[in-house]
């Protein structure tokens, strides 16, 4: 998984945002980990923007692996940075889950507790 984070201005409606883009590139086999996984039906990272209601605020990784990443708006510098430390956080949990996935699934499994 390869990232790259980009910090933007935009002004859209005579409004100014903070943008914080996100660039994520999947090998050929995390996405495959990620589909024979199910790990696409789950939230990536929620964040809350100033331009958009709640729904589209949360982020499933099936859809930051079709967009190749995500786009996030801020009314503040503030704001930007915090979710951008909570993103890279996102991005480590992510990777690890891939990680986790990507062997081969015990049809068993003996322990003591």
């Amino acid at each position: 998984m390869r990232i790259t984070i980009e910090h933007l201005d935009e002004t859209s409606m005579f409004k100014k945002y903070k943008v914080l883009k996100c660039g994520i590139e999947f090998t050929e086999t995390e996405k495959a980990v990620i589909k024979r996984a199910g790990l696409g039906d789950y939230i990536f990272f929620e964040a809350e923007q100033a331009m958009f209601s709640e729904a589209v605020n949360q982020y499933l990784v099936s859809r930051i692996v079709q967009n190749s990443g995500l786009k996030l708006y801020y009314a503040d510098e503030v704001s930007r940075r915090h979710h951008e430390e909570r993103l890279r956080e996102a991005l480590k949990t992510l990777k690890a889950a891939i990680e986790a996935n990507s062997g081969p699934v015990k049809t068993k499994d003996t322990f003591e507790l």
